[in-house]
């Protein structure tokens, strides 16, 4: 089977076809002007035969379009036949449910809320080894972003379009962020999944913790069974800070400004229940080594996946390099001036 990398590319074989024709109208012209400078009894005498001109620009041409050819061809990385090679993976699987309610709109961490929580994500995916990983977004409902994957890429994009308009039902409905994480983690589609259904199961919960909803108990009894544990990012300070929205600061009936605040006890007891790790966010890396190194992977350690196969195809592209730099190098050598 043959194919080219840069196949998309392929127009630049015509670059080819464009520079022969260049070549081929120059000669005709440089032997053109000879002829009408000097008569051709004369250039026979002065050696400056216009057959033989003709003749070592057409090799001149041939030498650089084919030159040019090759590179074109090296450029396009022509590819022929592939082996197969296998990798073991090696990791947890892991589901952050990020809280995307009005209150992580606050700003008692800087800048708000919810981006502080974006910024301790990001900080965790630069220290994933070998993890699948998933995003959940709730407030008063919870949907899954990303399913597990080991592309961190496509991750970190999905994680930058959440916002507080994104769910429009009010609340933070942790119960329903927790059951959503965990049919993340246990629902194997595939035979590649079920044989990784082995790996160490974490859910990441980044949330304030304000007017919890749900019945966490019935949770607690799903997350042991499934063998998950459930690690949490408290975010903001137990002061508080108002809510500010696209109308202003949120307020009661009575005109009194609404002040969300951290609930850590009620957090911290979620987490120990489920043998997990709760800390509060701030502004090092020493939060998220707590919840990734001495946390997930201290608890859970790293389990082998299957073996996965991928083709690795076998790279022609040095010989039309080689050649064309040798008759590059010929060239010069032949004709120095």
């Amino acid at each position: 089977m043959f194919q080219f990398v840069h196949e998309n590319s392929a127009a630049l074989l015509a670059v080819t076809v464009v520079v022969a024709l260049a070549l081929a109208y120059r000669a005709r012209e440089k032997r053109r002007r000879l002829e009408r400078l000097i008569e051709r009894p004369l250039l026979s005498k002065l050696s400056l035969d216009p057959v033989a001109i003709g003749r070592c620009e057409a090799w001149r041409g041939v030498r650089v379009t084919t030159c040019v050819l090759l590179l074109t061809l090296a450029y396009l990385r022509p590819q022929w036949g592939y082996t197969w090679t296998s990798a073991q993976q090696r990791g947890v699987d892991i589901v952050v449910a990020i809280d995307v309610s009005a209150s992580m709109n606050a700003e008692d961490v800087s800048p708000n809320r919810l981006e502080r929580a974006k910024r301790e994500i990001i900080d965790l995916v630069d220290r994933l080894r070998g993890d699948r990983i998933g995003l959940v977004a709730f407030a008063g409902v919870a949907f899954l972003q990303t399913p597990l994957t080991y592309d961190y890429a496509a991750f970190r994009t999905f994680l930058q379009l959440l916002n507080p308009e994104l769910i429009p039902i009010p609340g933070t409905n942790i119960e329903s962020a927790l059951n959503e994480s965990l049919e993340a983690l246990t629902n194997q589609k595939t035979d590649a999944d079920s044989e990784a259904s082995s790996r160490g199961k974490a859910i990441i919960l980044m949330t304030d913790g304000e007017e919890f909803a749900g019945d966490l108990n019935k949770f607690k009894a799903k997350a042991e069974k499934a063998g998950v544990r459930i690690f949490i990012y408290g975010v903001g300070t137990e002061e508080g800070a108002p809510i500010r929205g696209r109308e202003g600061l949120k307020r009661e009936r009575d005109g009194s400004v609404v002040l969300t605040k951290l609930e850590p006890k009620a957090l911290g007891n979620l987490a120990s229940a489920t043998g997990g790790v709760y800390v509060r966010s701030i502004a090092t890396e020493g939060d998220t080594e707590t919840i990734y190194d001495r946390g997930i992977k201290a608890l859970l350690g790293d389990r082998d996946t299957a073996e996965s196969r991928t083709k690795k195809w076998n790279e022609y592209f040095q010989f039309p390099l080689l050649v064309a730099v040798i008759l590059l190098l010929w060239g010069v050598w032949r004709d120095p001036a």
